[in-house]
């Protein structure tokens, strides 16, 4: 999944991103979800430059 800006619409500090997941009563879920980010600006608003963030594994049980 890419999430991009819309035209006359930053994206600026934090994005919420869900996930819904379906699993039988009781059972355990485990979720591995992996996150990364190349970030694009203009210092000064003239030289463009790029960040990249590298990606951050975590992992999330969930009980239901």
């Amino acid at each position: 999944m890419e999430v991009h800006r819309h035209p006359g619409t930053p994206l600026v500090g934090d994005e919420c991103l869900a996930v819904i997941v379906r699993t039988p009563a009781g059972a355990r879920t485990r979720a591995h979800i992996r996150v990364a980010a190349t970030v694009g600006r203009r210092r000064l608003g003239l030289i463009p430059y790029r960040a990249d963030l590298p990606a951050a594994p975590r992992t999330l049980t969930v009980r239901g």
